[in-house]
């Protein structure tokens, strides 16, 4: 496995953040995420429009719980059901 890179769409970018209070997303904000399945880590990026994402910090965040919120709303890969089934324990396919 590798790293993966998610660029949110749509409502998803605000829905990701629904239990998070301390962020605020505007309308036009880009919401990158970012797995590291070698390492089971995850991070976040908020970046506003028109801005360069090398000038805004990553956060870090659950690794489990941005896979299955991923799966959940329908953002899929190879790498990403891997992840899944390795957290619930089914062997993965090859």
């Amino acid at each position: 496995m590798s790293t993966e890179i998610f660029e949110l769409e749509g409502n998803d970018r605000k829905a990701y953040f629904e239990h998070d209070e301390d962020v605020w997303i505007e309308s036009g904000d880009e919401v990158v995420i970012t797995l590291y399945h070698d390492i089971e880590a995850a991070t976040y990026q908020i970046v506003p429009e028109g801005e360069n994402a090398a000038n805004f910090p990553t956060e870090e965040d659950d690794y489990a719980g941005v896979v299955a919120w991923l799966i959940e709303h329908d953002y899929t890969s190879k790498e990403l059901i891997a992840a899944r089934k390795g957290q619930l324990g089914i062997e993965a396919c090859q």
